[in-house]
């Protein structure tokens, strides 16, 4: 009998054990950043992606004509204007997700 109370005592301080294992491990995956929503879209020569951030937000784009175009973002109540050669990449970093993203052609924006 008292090696049958041993088994048990050690089945039950396993159990304890990987009871207690789950939490921290629970709590470390809670401090690391999810997954965020990817974002993409095309306005006319660009496309265009982000990741929902949780202060900033960085805009990818890709300029697929020949030539260069301008890009406008807005975001909030201002809004920023690229002027992306053309079949090059670029990338900007903002205070919140953009508004609107949309190519405006070759003569600029009009923010």
């Amino acid at each position: 009998m008292h090696h049958r109370s041993k088994i048990a005592a050690l089945g039950a301080a396993a159990a304890a054990v990987i009871a207690l294992g789950a939490g921290p491990a629970d709590a470390a995956s809670a401090s690391v950043p999810s997954i965020q929503k990817m974002h993409r879209g095309t306005s006319h020569c660009f496309r265009y992606s982000w990741a929902d951030g949780t202060v900033t937000t960085t805009v990818y784009w890709h300029n697929t004509c020949k030539s260069s175009h301008f890009l406008r973002i807005r975001f909030g109540g201002d809004g920023r204007c690229f002027q992306t050669p053309g079949r090059s990449k670029r990338q900007a970093t903002f205070f919140g997700p953009p508004a609107s993203i949309k190519d405006t052609g070759t003569k600029g924006c009009f923010l």
